[in-house]
């Protein structure tokens, strides 16, 4: 489960979308970081259209 209020870390939005390219999904992905899965596809759409994640 996330844990509100948490901001995830610029290495761990990295890290995040390295396990995407690997083939590990969005849930998963979401699971292992303890966030959100509406913060993985954010990062992915964001990543996508060249916006840089604020640190």
């Amino acid at each position: 489960m996330a844990r509100k209020g948490r901001r995830a870390t610029f290495e761990e939005k990295v890290f995040a979308l390295r396990l995407l390219e690997q083939g590990m999904s969005p849930d998963r992905v979401a699971e292992a970081l303890g966030v959100g899965r509406e913060s993985i596809f954010r990062w992915k759409r964001q990543a996508r259209a060249g916006v840089s994640f604020p640190s």
